[in-house]
């Protein structure tokens, strides 16, 4: 009976460790996503939902190529943190957020 409950601690901790791996992989990629969602949701119903993935995509894609993917995690949860504080966006506000992605600036909201 020990030895059973010994496999079932190595195997749990083996699959907690495996998930931790994962998670940290794709975290970036959660990371946009619920950005991405928050910010479509909040965009006015006519802004091109097209327009605001391929901007996050490209910064993705930029930030990967560049080693800054820690930078863009950063920039994304500001993003978030400044989402969570407003209803809806004017399509002006979209479009400067969006623009910010290619940079370092904080000239949105």
């Amino acid at each position: 009976m020990k030895k059973t409950g010994f496999f079932v601690v190595i195997l749990l901790l083996s699959i907690l460790a495996g998930l931790m791996l994962v998670l940290r992989f794709y975290k970036l990629n959660l990371v946009q996503s619920v950005v991405v969602t928050a910010l479509i949701q909040k965009a006015p119903t006519n802004y091109p939902q097209k327009e605001i993935h391929e901007a996050f995509q490209a910064a993705f894609l930029v930030a990967e190529r560049q080693g800054q993917e820690q930078a863009y995690l950063e920039q994304l949860l500001q993003i978030s943190q400044r989402l969570e504080k407003i209803q809806q966006l004017s399509q002006e506000t979209v479009k400067q957020l969006l623009e910010s992605l290619d940079s370092d600036e904080d000239k949105f909201f």
